[in-house]
């Protein structure tokens, strides 16, 4: 359609010419919206649609994709031009305040709809109708035969992937190749219902007469009156029908009906909803105290449902009463609050509400216990929430926490705390900073070290000689004596250096311990590696007293099995760890770095190789394959004029052993646009993500050293060449298309992070004999019931509704080291599922009235 037609169509739809070629609209809401046909600018929807109808605001920006650009390949739609269609419904569309509600939305149906910037379309998500779960929309369209089985997988993997108007599609092609009416039915009317109403209604007639009278009655029932007593006479298992028939007969004066529908159900479904509606209802007849027994047993069966009760408006005539305040009062008394906690919380959330802006509905706030080189205390942030949702980030008055808070027992804690408009406030401690809720189970069983993992090596001999050790020691000495102008006496060896040697659980390699008989450390001197002091026989053995590790004093365990520990090179020589009961520091440069002996290598190193390690390195790092190659390169920069001398002070330099080197070859992380950048990694890429774009080419990746990859925002990627990739930890979000099955038997692969819309198969995941971490995120499994079958799987994170289903199941996880609670559930929710983990202790949860 040429540009002159769009613009004669749009002014017979109420349109305007501008100056600049735009039409334009005022609507009724005041919003200004301008609309345009052809090219998408740069950066709008990183290249997904090359021309399309734009409407923007000076704050907004949509694109309809009218010619079909993102269709998926393989399902033959109506390639022709839609613009006209589109148009038409725009002339049509109703006025009312939003151009998006009434406009935008409705038009999903016809084609897809992107925001600026976005790499997946605009769609509507919907909870609680009944549906089936579906993988990625290409795999369901590559799989259509005809059958309307495969129908509905396409339509409702197009649903997951937002393409409304091919879900419509499938949904009509399911029903032609006779699938049953219910389901399909059910959702062409849901899908209908803002576009055509008419039409919708139709489709949840034929979808109630097919077995789905509960959700296609509650649906009609937006569009026309119905007979509510029929979605529950014909589909008593769908609770939502009870509830709806009840709450609208009471809504119309039908108190007392409105009761016997309610007592109705609480039969069929002993549900705490149904107490909570039935509550509601009492209060309109009055009958406050028979309501505050039926809001209590609810927030008994479902402490979940504590927040929407206690902050509901139609409860508003109750909250004078003493039995709404006493409403929370159980639940403390079993939660075992402490008093002094308790009273802190209560004057804290009453200050909060005192400086609460205008139009607040709760707060939302993370206290964090830090602790520091200056002192511990409380402190956090937060941010109000106001009746559109939306957040104001207001100062929030941490200055009045004090002590009485519970103990976090010396380790940095956080406290997630909800205060509400509605007079009460709730909060959970000890979770974890990163993660909505995160509770470690068995601390020791944390598979948080990569090294364990690693071989030894395939070269187990040492690479240092002893005899010539001590002579390249003896000439670096004279060497700085004749540069030095004065001679440096070494401390003669340890009478007892075989009993100190004793302790470190490892045998020293031959040529340090060569070394300790001619001399018992350099006294402090600072001789090897420019500064780094030698350590006596007596200081070796301190470090390893009772098999501790003094220099890793103060290091918490790790918690976090998804974080990598790169690899420096040369090529897994040092396993990735971060302290091994073999490496020996021997050498000390005054910072917590040390100069160690390697006697537990990696496969491509030897016992015996010199290593730095410390406190503050995220690594160890690789220097020498021995002490004998480290005292020899000293010697070399020596004798080739490699030095400088100021000051009395002697500094050599080391070439590729050095300290500066080290830091020049470190491992690389690098960030790339998918649409924009080749996946082309450097020599030292360790570290990859990959954003936005198209199908994505692995290919360059494969056989690299690539340890840890994150894709985002995506069509997809065939993940085949991690298969020759020693990629640890894989993380994707927000892609199109997701198939894990490369990954079958991967032999590295440790951690995996899904969070796509659509359904993902985890069944590839079980043959990976090392996979302990995974995070779903909230991303649907099209069974659950792989997870039983991870043998090694450690650390999980899944929604609240995922842990839910996991347990309906009775799928057990016997290994499970660490269960997290993603998103941002509420106190309670968190209190309720920490209640149902294995092992799992009493979260301290708190809840009470300001």
């Amino acid at each position: 359609m040429t540009d002159a037609r769009v613009r004669e169509l749009l002014a017979a739809a109420g349109w305007e010419p501008c100056a600049d070629g735009t039409m334009e609209r005022v609507w009724p809401d005041g919003t200004r919206w301008r609309c345009v046909y052809g090219p998408t600018k740069a950066g709008r929807c990183e290249g997904d649609i090359a021309e399309g109808l734009i409407f923007e605001t000076d704050e907004d920006v949509y694109i309809v994709d009218v010619l079909g650009f993102t269709d998926p390949e393989g399902m033959v739609l109506d390639r022709a031009d839609r613009t006209a269609v589109v148009l038409d419904f725009l002339a049509a569309a109703s006025a009312g305040r939003s151009f998006v509600r009434n406009v935008l939305k409705p038009l999903m149906v016809h084609a897809a709809v992107f925001r600026e910037r976005s790499l997946r379309p605009v769609g509507l998500i919907v909870e609680g109708m009944p549906r089936r779960p579906a993988g990625p929309l290409g795999a369901a369209v590559a799989a259509a035969d005809g059958s309307p089985d495969r129908w509905l997988d396409v339509a409702f993997s197009a649903l997951d992937a937002r393409l409304l108007h091919v879900a419509l599609e499938a949904f009509d092609r399911a029903l032609a190749a006779g699938a049953e009416p219910g389901l399909a039915e059910l959702w062409r009317g849901w899908l209908l219902m803002e576009a055509d109403p008419a039409k919708a209604a139709e489709a949840l007639e034929r979808a109630a007469d097919g077995g789905m009278a509960g959700p296609a009655i509650c649906l009609l029932g937006s569009i026309r009156p119905v007979d509510w007593e029929r979605a529950t006479r014909e589909d008593p298992a769908f609770l939502a029908g009870w509830l709806t028939r009840g709450l609208r007969l009471a809504k119309s004066g039908h108190l007392d009906d409105a009761l016997r529908v309610l007592d109705q159900a609480a039969s069929l479904h002993p549900d705490a909803e149904v107490r909570y509606y039935r509550g509601y209802v009492r209060t309109l007849l009055g009958d406050d105290d028979a309501a505050l027994d039926d809001l209590a047993e609810a927030i008994r069966l479902d402490p979940c449902i504590t927040e929407e009760i206690l902050s509901d408006p139609d409860l508003d005539g109750l909250r004078g009463h003493e039995g709404f305040q006493r409403l929370t009062r159980p639940r403390a008394d079993e939660n075992e609050q402490d008093p002094q906690a308790t009273g802190v919380l209560q004057r804290f959330a009453a200050k909060v509400a005192a400086q609460a802006p205008d139009g607040w509905r709760r707060a939302e706030l993370a206290l964090d216990w830090s602790i520091s080189d200056w002192g511990s205390g409380w402190g956090g942030s937060g941010s109000f929430i106001l009746a559109d949702g939306t957040k104001d980030h207001s100062a929030l008055p941490f200055d009045v926490l004090h002590k009485g808070l519970p103990s976090t027992h010396g380790r940095a804690g956080v406290i997630r705390m909800a205060v509400h408009a509605s007079g009460w406030f709730e909060a959970s401690f000890g979770l974890d900073k990163d993660s909505g809720a995160a509770f470690v189970l068995d601390e020791e069983a944390l598979p948080n070290d990569p090294g364990n993992d690693q071989e030894g090596p395939a070269d187990a001999t040492q690479a240092g000689d002893p005899d010539e050790a001590v002579r390249l020691l003896g000439t670096y000495l004279q060497r700085r004596e004749a540069i030095l102008g004065r001679p440096e006496e070494l401390p003669p060896p340890a009478e007892d250096r075989e009993e100190e040697f004793a302790d470190l659980g490892h045998s020293l390699p031959a040529d340090l311990r060569a070394l300790y008989e001619v001399a018992d450390g350099d006294g402090d001197a600072g001789l090897i590696d420019n500064g780094y002091e030698w350590f006596s026989a007596s200081d070796l053995s301190f470090l390893h007293m009772g098999g501790d590790h003094y220099w890793m004093d103060g290091v918490l365990p790790d918690t976090r099995p998804w974080s990598t520990i790169l690899d420096p090179g040369p090529p897994w020589s040092v396993r990735r760890s971060l302290d091994r009961a073999g490496w020996i520091p021997f050498a000390d440069a005054g910072n917590n770095d040390y100069l160690a002996v390697d006697m537990d290598p990696g496969p491509g190193g030897r016992p015996g190789q010199v290593i730095r390690i410390g406190l503050r390195r995220s690594h160890p790092a690789y220097v020498a394959d021995s002490v004998t190659s480290l005292l020899r390169r000293h010697v070399e920069a020596l004798d080739r004029g490699d030095w400088v001398h100021e000051d009395g002070d002697l500094r050599i330099d080391l070439g590729e052993m050095s300290y500066e080197r080290e830091r020049e070859n470190e491992p690389g992380e690098a960030t790339l646009w998918g649409d924009r950048d080749a996946v082309n990694p450097s020599v030292n890429t360790q570290v990859l993500g990959v954003t936005g774009g198209g199908d994505i080419d692995l290919e360059a990746v494969r056989g690299t050293r690539l340890l840890q990859m994150k894709l985002a925002e995506c069509r997809s990627a065939d993940l085949s060449p991690l298969r020759d990739t020693p990629v640890e930890a894989l993380t994707l979000l927000d892609m199109e298309a997701v198939d894990l099955s490369p990954l079958a038997g991967h032999p590295t692969l440790r951690a995996v992070t899904v969070r796509v819309h659509h359904a993902v198969d985890l069944e590839p995941l079980v043959t990976a004999p090392r996979l302990h971490t995974l995070d779903l995120g909230g991303a649907q499994a099209l069974d659950l019931a792989a997870l039983g079958r991870i043998d090694r799987l450690r650390y999980l994170s899944m929604s609240y509704e995922q842990w839910l289903e996991l347990w309906r199941r009775d799928i057990t996880l016997p290994g499970l080291a660490m269960a997290v609670l993603s998103g941002s559930p509420s106190p309670s929710t968190v209190a309720q599922w920490a209640q149902r983990l294995p092992k799992g202790e009493r979260v301290q949860h708190y809840i009470g009235q300001y």
